[in-house]
């Protein structure tokens, strides 16, 4: 069976068994390098395949570990970046990803490297959005196990801004679409009632396709801001607000490509959204299923609760208007 692996940012392989051994014997593959093979729904690290792994020769004396990649060098082969010991195989990536978001990558969790979006200088930003958004709407659960829970906010903020503004665009210009097919009514500035037609069409979806842009990174925030806190009243969040938001960037955009389906993606988008980030959530935290819906619904519980309070003081500034009116 064929192999695939990621290396010098270009997918390599196809290669035998026999010859990814060798190459796992050679320290070309680590157990973290992401493989692919016929079968995988995405790329996963070697040491979640369940391939046979050469064992790695002790530490020698006198070496020190990278903070990196986990592999032991000699002192003089290791520089210091911000108090860390970085080899020279991974110090080009750890600058690279210090001056694209200011904080340096936390040492390698084996267990938690994914998902693909995470690797796009490997795998290409492409090939990284479709395995990322495959994983979660298939795997789910194995996603979000992991996931990285550290590493800062740029990287997911991008992977969520891109795939949910194009997926909320998308929606937008199904809804401006229905409204010019079924021939919608609007009120005119001018105060007349017209038609929707062509123009009024192009000039509906560019504003709809403005707004999700500006409206998308902005949710990605406040939305996993609200689930943050919502963990926190639960007792399910065993880690900082970056984790939240880091499960919310890579779930709900990922969700959300199903509304490129017309009516029916979003009939399944909706309530698999919902069931899906209480997945995320559950898994990204370690923490109770049951907590997770809880954070999910107090939001939606203050939501509806600030909804009834508007309605009841407007239905009591309008009573008073009207007592008024009367005397």
């Amino acid at each position: 069976m064929n192999w695939f692996y990621a290396a010098r940012g270009e997918q390599q392989g196809p290669i035998s068994e026999s010859e990814l051994d060798r190459l796992i014997g050679q320290g070309v593959i680590l157990p973290t390098t992401l493989v692919w093979r016929e079968g995988f729904a995405t790329w996963i690290p070697l040491q979640q395949t369940g391939a046979r792994l050469v064992a790695e020769p002790e530490a020698a004396p006198d070496t020190l570990q990278c903070s990196s990649c986990l592999r032991f060098f000699e002192p003089n082969r290791l520089v210091i970046i911000r108090g860390r010991r970085v080899c020279a195989g991974c110090k080009s990536a750890v600058l690279t990803r210090f001056q694209e978001e200011g904080i340096l990558p936390e040492p390698i969790d084996p267990l938690r490297i994914g998902p693909a979006w995470e690797h796009y200088e490997a795998l290409g930003r492409l090939t990284a959005i479709r395995q990322t958004i495959r994983a979660v709407l298939t795997q789910p659960s194995q996603t979000f196990a992991t996931m990285r829970r550290f590493g800062g906010l740029n990287r997911p903020f991008w992977y969520g801004t891109i795939v949910g503004a194009i997926s909320q665009s998308v929606l937008m210009v199904y809804v401006s679409a229905a409204e010019l097919i079924s021939g919608h009514v609007t009120q005119s500035f001018t105060g007349r009632v017209s038609a929707i037609t062509v123009p009024l069409f192009v000039v509906s979806s560019i504003t709809r396709i403005v707004s999700a842009w500006v409206s998308v990174p902005i949710g990605l925030f406040v939305t996993s801001g609200l689930l943050h806190l919502g963990l926190k009243f639960a007792g399910g969040a065993r880690r900082p607000y970056e984790t939240t938001f880091r499960a919310y960037c890579y779930n709900s955009p990922s969700i959300a490509v199903l509304h490129i389906i017309p009516v029916i993606g979003t009939v399944v988008a909706i309530p698999w959204s919902a069931v899906s980030i209480c997945i995320a959530l559950a898994r990204a935290h370690e923490t109770q299923r049951w907590r997770a819906v809880l954070a999910l619904l107090l939001p939606v519980g203050l939501f509806i609760v600030f909804v009834l309070m508007f309605a009841a003081l407007m239905g009591f500034a309008f009573a008073a208007a009207r007592s008024a009116g009367g005397l």
